[in-house]
């Protein structure tokens, strides 16, 4: 497929598996830009496109300069997908050079195609995100429309001598055991973020394939309950981290508490707890994202020594 534009013509190439060395060049070319963002190899890619959920020859996009079909004119990457949300696709990217001579041009057409493809999907809306201004300029140019933002952060090193925080209530807090606690887990997160924007209603089995995934041990999961009723919980996973190659990495997927019981201390608990079991597991790093408003949740996090790594707005555009 070509695309014309004022300053270039584009090929749409279809993806073939020796341009993982070439995307994974333009995505160390990206990263390197970006605070906390490290490089990947052509394995790592390899595996994110085998997704049952993403068919790279419908999903992946793959811009080149000048229509050339050449694989050393590819200028850039995104892909699209609906896991975990039918309602609407994940755009991730456009990666490319943020200095490229040629990034208006390539990022409008990469969210162009993207909104095209979603489209034909039949979903409410594509959802992005921006970190550097070339990329939020696109978005607003094409009619998407800011939802909020995101702060990255980091605790590296995570040591063994995290300090307990108890709750000013009594309670206890303890291990995930088992799928018999997947309802309970899916009835707090929807109490907990019912009302946020980002709130996408949860389903069994994709809970179900987060916990059953070689990512997730059951050290990683920590519920809280308050006079035997589940009132809280916080779980991660195991991420690549290739800019610690000898070390461990963990994700903070979430922690929510039902909104009876926020006020009492079970956070710091939770957080607390939590990164022990992450220590015991052999994790060295770990990383979340926090709402760019969520003061009280920013200060427990530098409380415990995560450090600020960048702001990703989210962005989207509906489809009427």
């Amino acid at each position: 497929m070509r695309c014309d534009t004022d300053n270039m013509r584009v090929v749409f190439l279809e993806y073939k598996s020796d341009l993982l060395p070439v995307i994974a060049g333009l995505y160390d070319a990206y990263a390197s830009q970006t605070a906390g963002l490290g490089p990947f190899p052509p394995s790592y890619w390899e595996s994110v496109f085998l997704r049952p959920d993403i068919d790279p020859r419908r999903d992946l996009i793959l811009p080149t300069r000048s229509g050339d079909d050449s694989e050393s004119m590819l200028a850039a990457f995104c892909w699209i997908y609906t896991k975990p949300a039918p309602s609407h696709v994940y755009l991730r990217g456009p990666y490319l050079q943020p200095d490229d001579p040629d990034i208006d041009s390539l990022l409008d057409i990469s969210l162009q195609e993207a909104s095209r493809r979603a489209q034909d999907l039949g979903v409410e809306f594509i959802e992005g995100r921006g970190v550097h201004q070339p990329w939020i300029d696109a978005y607003t140019r094409l009619g998407f429309v800011k939802m909020g933002a995101y702060e990255r952060m980091k605790l590296f090193p995570l040591v063994g001598t995290i300090r307990s925080r108890e709750p000013r209530t009594e309670g206890k807090i303890r291990r995930y055991s088992g799928t018999s606690d997947l309802p309970i887990l899916m009835k707090i997160f929807s109490s907990a973020f019912s009302s946020h924007w980002d709130y996408v209603p949860p389903r069994p089995g994709d809970w179900d394939e987060v916990f059953s995934s070689n990512l997730f041990r059951p050290e990683l999961l920590r519920i809280a309950e308050e006079g035997g009723k589940p009132v809280g919980y916080v779980f991660g996973q195991f991420i690549p981290d290739y800019t610690l190659p000898t070390l461990q990495a963990v994700y903070l997927v979430s922690i929510a508490l039902d909104p009876d019981h926020r006020g009492r201390g079970w956070g710091a608990s939770l957080l607390s707890s939590w990164l022990r079991g992450v220590y015991e597991v052999g994790a060295r790093a770990v990383e979340l994202d926090v709402d760019f408003d969520n003061d009280v949740a920013k200060s427990l996090y530098t409380g415990y020594g995560f450090k600020y790594l960048r702001t990703e707005q989210v962005w989207r555009k509906y489809f009427n």
